[in-house]
């Protein structure tokens, strides 16, 4: 029995320093998450319906990521992952990523009229100007409650750097 406790105990003390490094979000972070959660509805969306009403949802993902340059929220993203969680930050980046996904599809099973009612929202996102991408990408994110986290009351603490030193040679 103490043995269980033992491994209980020293697999809770093996995540507690994973969690505690997570950190808030910054504006910016939290907005590119909820267009990184749209991409991958809208991704979902694609793998599922492929060709509804004569729109090829494949063609429209393309459409959209190009539109609203989706590539940059990502790569943002990532720098939160990778702020919060340092070398595991790609690992942790890539488990939300293939999490988010997986949740979708998972949502897409029950949704009585998925194809149909992601239609819409792929014609919301090709709407949205230019980069304007996020006022669906919150309204998506709201309507699953998928966004979590927190956005910083303060800027996070960036990391110092290490003060450089210019080398002399003899002269």
């Amino acid at each position: 029995m103490n043995r269980f406790l033992a491994a209980g105990a020293f697999a809770v003390a093996a995540i507690l320093p994973a969690v505690a490094t997570a950190t808030c979000f910054t504006q910016r972070e939290w907005s590119a998450q909820e267009v990184a959660l749209l991409d991958r509805e809208l991704e979902v969306a694609a793998l599922s319906c492929r060709v509804v009403a004569g729109v090829d949802f494949f063609q429209q993902l393309n459409q959209v990521r190009t539109r609203h340059r989706i590539r940059e929220h990502t790569a943002v993203l990532q720098s939160y992952y990778q702020r919060s969680f340092g070398g595991q930050g790609r690992n942790r980046f890539d488990r939300f990523m293939t999490s988010s996904s997986n949740d979708f599809s998972m949502r897409s099973f029950s949704a009585a009229n998925f194809c149909g009612d992601m239609l819409a929202v792929f014609e919301s996102a090709m709407k949205a100007e230019p980069g304007a991408i996020q006022d669906v990408a919150t309204e998506r994110a709201q309507f699953h409650q998928s966004a979590t986290g927190e956005v910083c009351r303060t800027p996070p603490a960036t990391p110092a750097r290490p003060a450089t030193t210019t080398a002399r040679t003899p002269g």
